[in-house]
């Protein structure tokens, strides 16, 4: 197909057979282009690129949010306070506000 290579441009992919965008670079693991490439996540499974850049910012504060409130429960449950009531020798469990 391609006898004359300098009639060709040079953001043609070979494997989508049409013209890139700019910035835009062909993923060996989703095989597809994508606009302003960044990198391919395996976590969300997808190309990052130019339309969820922001969906990305979001799923990595949500996973922080979520590896810090499991560390909270842990750390709680490791060093969790316990109080004996005098009166009818009960024991006591006493947890922060932000516990359960």
């Amino acid at each position: 197909d391609r006898e004359f290579d300098d009639a060709w441009p040079s953001n043609y992919c070979a494997e989508c057979h049409f013209i890139r965008p700019i910035r835009s670079k062909h993923c060996r693991t989703c095989n597809k282009c994508c606009a302003k490439f960044d990198h391919h996540c395996p976590l969300v499974g997808n190309c990052v690129g130019g339309y969820n850049y922001k969906y990305f910012i979001v799923f990595l504060m949500a996973e922080s949010v979520t590896l810090l409130w499991t560390l909270y429960i842990s750390i709680n449950t490791l060093f969790d306070v316990k109080f004996e009531d005098i009166n009818n020798d009960k024991l006591y469990y006493q947890h922060t506000i932000f516990g359960w």
